[in-house]
C-alpha cells in the first residue's frame, strides 16, 4: 500500500506536468517552423517506444521482486520468531544458507532492474540529442535559403529542451509507476480473494450490548518510564464503529490492547469513598461491595478509615483532615497507584457525606490540612454526598418543618452535635455547629467542585430541604450540583441499587 500511495501522488502530478510541457512544446514547434515541428513529430514515437519497451522488461522484474522481497521478509521473521527452535534442531547453518539464497535471488532481480533503467536514460537522451542535430541542419539549410533566422532555431532547440525535461521527468515517474503496478496487482489479488470461512445466517434478533469507554488514562509498557498514552477520554458506544487513525508509533496499536486488558492503564480517575458511622470512625471495608461497582466502570476506589469521636481526644475536623490527607496521599504516590491526581474525587454517605462535603469546600486551608505530604493539593474535581447533613446549625428547625418531630434526645441542638463534638458544643454552640456546616464554606471557596446529592424520599433523619438548599447555593454562586431523590428509599436503605450506581458513575464520568 505504501508503494502503491507513492505511485498514485507524484504520478498524478508529473503526468499532467509531462502533458501540458510535451503538447505545448510540439504545438508551439508546429506554430514556429512546420519543418521543425514535423522532425519532433517524428522524434517523438520512437522516444515513446524505448519508454514502452523498458516499462514492459521492467514490469515482470518488479512484481518478481515485490514476491521475492516478501519471501525474504518472510524468512527472516520465521528465523527471529523461531530462534529457540532453530539452534535446539541445530539449524544454524540451513538456515543461514537458506536466507543467503533468497538474499541473492533478490539480489540477481535488482541488478535486473538497475539494466533495464540505465539502458533507457541514455537511449532517451540520445535520441533527443538527433532531435536537436536534425533540427539545426534543418535550421542551417533554412538560413541559407533565407527561410529561417538563428533566433528561429535557437526557439526550435528551447521548445526541444522543454520536450526533453517533460519525457525525463516521465523517465524518473516510470520507476515509481512500475513499483505501483507490482504493489497494485498484489493489493487486488487481496482484494478479490474469497474468505475460506463465511457467515451463517441468524434469524434471531440480536442486541447490542456493552460500551467502551476511557477516562483519562495514561499508560506506559513495562520498564519503561515515558507514556505512550496520556490522559486519553474516548467512548464507543454499543454498535458504533470508530476508527483509530494517526502516523507510525503514536499509540494505536497501545490503545487497542488495553481493551481487552492485555495490559493495565497505568493511571485513571481516583475516587475516595468515605464510609458514614456516626462520626465514631469508618471501617474501610464497609463499602467495598457497593464501590466495586463503581471500579468495574474504570475508577480507582480507594476506602477510608478516618478517626472516630468515640476516642476521648478526637474532635471535629479530625475526620475532614484525614480525609484531606488521604488525598495528598494519593497525589504523592500517584505512580504506585496507578492514579491520575489531576482526577480526584470524594464519594461519602451519612456523616461520610457531610465530611467529603467540608473536604471539597475547604481547599488548601491550613487548620484542615495536618500531617504528611503537604505539599500536595486537596482540591477535588467533584463530590457525591449521600445523604450527608450539610447545615447543622438549622438542622432542628429543618427536622421540625419536615418531620414535625425530633430525634430522640434531641432538643434545642441536633443530636449530631453531640456526635461531632461531644460536651464541647455547649462552650460555643451556635458558633461550633455553623463552623462544621459544609454550606457555609460555599462562598468562600476557592474552587467549587460538580456536588451530586442524593436523598431516600422516606428518609426519617435528614430533612429533603437541607440537600435542596445546599444544592440551590452552590448555583447561586457560580457551581454545578444536582439534587437527586430516590422514590421509596430510606437513611441507607433503598439508596444504593444499580440504576443510582449507574447515575453516579455517569455524573463521575461527565466531571
Amino acid at each position: 500500500m505504501r508503494l502503491h500511495e507513492q505511485c498514485v501522488c507524484p504520478f498524478v502530478r508529473g503526468m499532467v506536468r509531462c502533458v501540458f510541457l510535451t503538447l505545448g512544446s510540439i504545438t508551439f514547434m508546429f506554430l514556429l517552423n512546420r519543418a521543425f515541428g514535423f522532425i519532433m513529430l517524428c522524434a517523438f514515437p520512437f522516444i515513446v517506444g524505448v519508454l514502452a519497451f523498458c516499462l514492459w522488461k521492467a514490469n515482470p522484474l518488479f512484481l518478481r521482486l515485490q514476491a521475492q522481497l516478501d519471501r525474504l521478509n518472510s524468512i527472516m521473521q520465521e528465523d527471529v520468531s523461531g530462534l529457540r527452535i532453530i539452534k535446539a534442531c541445530v539449524r544454524e547453518l540451513y538456515e543461514k544458507a537458506r536466507f543467503g539464497k533468497a538474499n541473492d535471488e533478490l539480489i540477481k532481480i535488482q541488478l535486473g532492474v538497475l539494466v533495464v533503467f540505465t539502458f533507457m536514460n541514455p537511449a532517451i537522451n540520445a535520441l533527443m540529442y538527433l532531435t536537436v542535430a536534425a533540427i539545426c541542419l534543418s535550421g542551417f539549410r533554412q538560413v541559407s535559403s533565407g527561410g529561417a533566422t538563428s533566433g528561429v532555431i535557437m526557439a526550435a532547440i528551447t521548445y526541444t529542451t522543454q520536450l526533453l525535461h517533460g519525457l525525463l521527468m516521465l523517465v524518473m515517474l516510470f520507476q515509481s509507476i512500475s513499483k505501483g503496478l507490482a504493489s497494485w496487482k498484489r493489493v487486488k489479488e487481496l482484494l478479490d480473494s474469497r474468505p475460506e470461512l463465511e457467515n451463517g445466517s441468524f434469524a434471531g434478533s440480536v442486541e447490542l450490548r456493552g460500551a467502551v469507554e476511557f477516562r483519562d488514562v495514561s499508560f506506559c509498557y513495562p520498564g519503561s518510564g515515558r507514556l505512550v498514552l496520556k490522559n486519553i477520554n474516548l467512548k464507543i458506544a454499543p454498535g458504533e464503529t470508530v476508527a483509530i487513525m494517526g502516523a507510525t508509533g503514536c499509540g494505536k496499536t497501545s490503545l487497542a490492547n488495553l481493551i481487552p486488558r492485555f495490559y493495565d492503564a497505568q493511571s485513571g480517575a481516583v475516587l475516595v469513598d468515605v464510609p458514614g458511622s456516626g462520626w465514631s470512625g469508618a471501617q474501610g471495608y464497609a463499602h467495598v461491595p457497593k464501590m466495586v461497582e463503581l471500579a468495574k466502570l474504570g475508577f480507582v476506589v480507594a476506602s477510608l478509615e478516618y478517626r472516630g469521636t468515640y476516642k476521648e481526644d478526637v474532635r471535629f475536623p479530625a475526620a475532614v483532615q484525614d480525609t484531606k490527607e488521604a488525598i495528598r496521599f494519593l497525589r504523592a504516590n500517584a505512580e504506585t497507584y496507578h492514579v491520575d491526581p489531576a482526577h480526584v474525587m470524594l464519594l461519602g454517605d451519612s456523616s461520610g457525606g457531610h465530611t467529603v462535603a467540608m473536604a471539597a469546600l475547604t481547599g488548601n486551608e491550613e487548620r484542615f490540612n495536618i500531617g504528611e505530604h503537604l505539599d500536595q493539593s486537596t482540591e477535588v474535581e467533584s463530590c457525591v454526598i449521600f445523604y450527608g447533613p450539610n447545615d447543622l446549625l438549622n438542622l432542628v428547625p429543618d427536622r421540625l418543618a419536615e418531620h414535625k418531630k425530633l430525634r430522640p434526645g434531641e432538643g434545642e441542638f441536633p443530636f449530631e452535635a453531640r456526635e461531632i463534638f461531644k460536651e464541647d458544643f455547649r462552650q460555643n454552640p451556635e458558633g461550633m455547629l455553623s463552623d462544621a456546616s459544609p454550606i457555609n464554606y460555599i462562598e468562600r471557596a476557592e474552587k467549587l467542585p460538580a456536588f451530586l446529592f442524593l436523598q431516600g424520599e422516606e428518609d426519617p433523619i435528614l430533612p429533603m430541604r437541607q440537600g435542596l438548599r445546599f444544592c440551590e447555593k452552590v448555583r447561586e454562586h457560580g457551581g454545578r450540583a444536582e439534587f437527586v431523590k430516590v422514590c421509596g428509599a430510606g437513611h441507607g436503605t433503598g439508596c444504593w441499587t444499580k440504576e443510582v450506581m449507574e447515575m453516579v458513575g455517569q455524573f463521575l464520568r461527565a466531571y
